[in-house]
Order: C-alpha cells, then sequence, then structure tokens
C-alpha cells in the first residue's frame, strides 16, 4: 500500500507588504542604500577636507597671529631699550670701511666704517615709532571729524564728509612729496606729510559706525534720559568705533612703514648721518655688488616689520571680528 501523497505547503517569503521580492523592489532597495552611503561617504569628505582644514586653517592663523603680536611685542621692546643699553651710534666709526659680516662686527660695517648692526636696529626703532606715530595722528584727526560728522548729521556731516573726499580724491604719495619739497626734507617733515593724507580713511570708517550706533537701543534709551551730547558720544558711541578703528589701524602698520621708508629712499628724510632704512638701502645700493650687506640688511629690516606687522594686524581682524 503506497503512502498518501504529502503536500508540503510552501509559504511566501517575508518582502515588501508580505509579498515575494520582486527585482524593481531589490533594485529600489539597492539604490536606497546606495544613496545613504553616498551620502554618508561626501558628509565624511567634507568633515575631512572642508570643516576640518577651516577649523585647522584657524587654528593655524592663530597661532600665527599670536606669534606676530609677541614678536612685535618683543621687537618693540628690543628696539626701545637695546640701543639705549648698548649706547649703539649711527655715526659712530667702529672699523675699517666694507668690512665683511661675522668678522669682528656682526653684519660688517659700510662705506665709512659705522656698523650696520647698530645702524639697523636705529633705522628699525625710527620706522616703527614713526608708523605708529603717523597712525595715532590719522586716527586722532580722522576720528574726531568723523565723530563730529556722524553725531551732528544735517549741513555739518556734508560738509566735513566732502572735504573728506576732496582729501581722498588727492594722490596721497603726490601730496606727501609736494609737503617735503615744501617743508624741506627731514623725518618730522615726512611724518606730517604722510599724517595728512591719512586721517581721511579714519574719518570715514568712524562716520559710519556713528551714523549706524545712533539707531542703538541703548542710545536711544541715553537720548531720552536726558544725557548731554558730549556724555552720549564719549560714553555711548566711541567705545562702538573702537573695534573698526583698531581693526583699520592694524592693518594700516604696514603700509605706514613702507611709505616712509619710499620717502626716505628718495631722499626726502633725514639728512645723512641719520639712520633710516630707506635712506640706507638708497645708499647701500652704490656697493650693491662688492658690498651687498650694507644694502640688503636694512632692506631684511624694513621686510620683517612690515611683514610681522601685517600679520599680526590679520590676527587682530579675526579676533575682534569673532
Amino acid at each position: 500500500m503506497n503512502p498518501p501523497d504529502m503536500q508540503v505547503a510552501v509559504e511566501p517569503e517575508a518582502g515588501l507588504g508580505g509579498e515575494l521580492p520582486t527585482a524593481g523592489s531589490l533594485q529600489a532597495a539597492r539604490h536606497v542604500a546606495d544613496g545613504e552611503g553616498m551620502a554618508e561617504d561626501a558628509a565624511r569628505r567634507r568633515r575631512r577636507f572642508g570643516l576640518g582644514r577651516r577649523a585647522g586653517g584657524r587654528r593655524r592663523s592663530g597661532r600665527s597671529g599670536r606669534v606676530a603680536v609677541w614678536l612685535l611685542v618683543g621687537i618693540t621692546l628690543v628696539l626701545l631699550l637695546l640701543p639705549a643699553v648698548l649706547q649703539l651710534s649711527e655715526s659712530d666709526i667702529a672699523s675699517t670701511p666694507f668690512e665683511e659680516p661675522l668678522s669682528e662686527q656682526l653684519l660688517g660695517t659700510d662705506s665709512q666704517g659705522r656698523d650696520v648692526v647698530a645702524r639697523m636696529l636705529i633705522g628699525m626703532r625710527t620706522s616703527w615709532f614713526a608708523a605708529l606715530g603717523v597712525i595715532s595722528v590719522g586716527v586722532a584727526v580722522g576720528g574726531a571729524i568723523g565723530l563730529v560728522a556722524g553725531f551732528s548729521g544735517g549741513i555739518v556731516d556734508t560738509l566735513l564728509m566732502r572735504l573728506t573726499d576732496a582729501a581722498l580724491a588727492l594722490p596721497g604719495p603726490l601730496v606727501a612729496l609736494a609737503v617735503v619739497a615744501a617743508l624741506g626734507p627731514s623725518l618730522r617733515n615726512t611724518l606730517i606729510a604722510v599724517a595728512l593724507t591719512w586721517w581721511p580713511w579714519y574719518a570715514r570708517i568712524v562716520r559710519s559706525q556713528v551714523r549706524s550706533l545712533m539707531h542703538r537701543p541703548h542710545v536711544e534709551a541715553a537720548r531720552v534720559g536726558g544725557l548731554s551730547r558730549p556724555r552720549i558720544a564719549f560714553v555711548h558711541v566711541v567705545p562702538g568705533t573702537l573695534s573698526a578703528v583698531l581693526v583699520a589701524a592694524s592693518l594700516d602698520v604696514g603700509s605706514v612703514i613702507l611709505v616712509l621708508a619710499g620717502l626716505s629712499f628718495l631722499g626726502l628724510g633725514s639728512p645723512a648721518p641719520a639712520a633710516e632704512l630707506g635712506a640706507m638701502t638708497a645708499q647701500g645700493l652704490t656697493y650693491l655688488f662688492n658690498a651687498p650687506w650694507v644694502a640688503v640688511a636694512p632692506a631684511a629690516g624694513l621686510f620683517v616689520l612690515a611683514v610681522l606687522a601685517n600679520i599680526a594686524g590679520d590676527a587682530a581682524t579675526d579676533a575682534l571680528e569673532r
């Protein structure tokens, strides 16, 4: 007797909605999985090459900025104290003319036998503090004009801003050359000439900041509270302009150093034997092939000051804009 036929029921595999998976559903699932994987890979690449690089760049920029600021502080102290401590002189004869570097003198001597290092340090000190003086005068004059224009408004604002526009329309280097030519070559006259062309920028910056601050709630509250106009200006408005002014001033240090060196290079600075980086470089060009250190040393000092000032200015900009 043959056993009865046994029927085996085959249940469908669990799929989408309890149905057997089809080729279309499998392909769609694969596309979804591939899309999620591509999105994860893209996010990983963005984290690795995008945001990480920007964050690392900011960290490197912050470190380089802090290093530049500390170097500038150190250079300022060195330039302020070292010539006085070592009793360096810009005109004393140290040795024979055109003595090579690393002999008796660290960077040799010039055509008169004067120490190149001593003259370079004195020239760097002169350029550095002269640039700070020019910027201080520009900030004071331009800031006062911009504050009065922005706080007063009306006809006063119009007249002061047209005066500022007229000053900006004049070519700064030509005005400086004309002023020095009229007053005579000297460091003081050079500083006056450059300061006369540098204040309009700060006037524009301060005026725009004041106009935007005049409508802030704390200024309106101070006005409604009956505070005097000078108190409102110097207590509630001026502090809000300091950030923009400091950013502009920090970025201008290197430019002013180069402008002063350029005028000195043209012979419009202090007369010889005064130690100025531009004049020393111009005098050393005559001996560039047989004694290159006479021109290279002051040019290197000027380069170091300008580069460090620009890096520190960028660092100050990043710090104040956060």
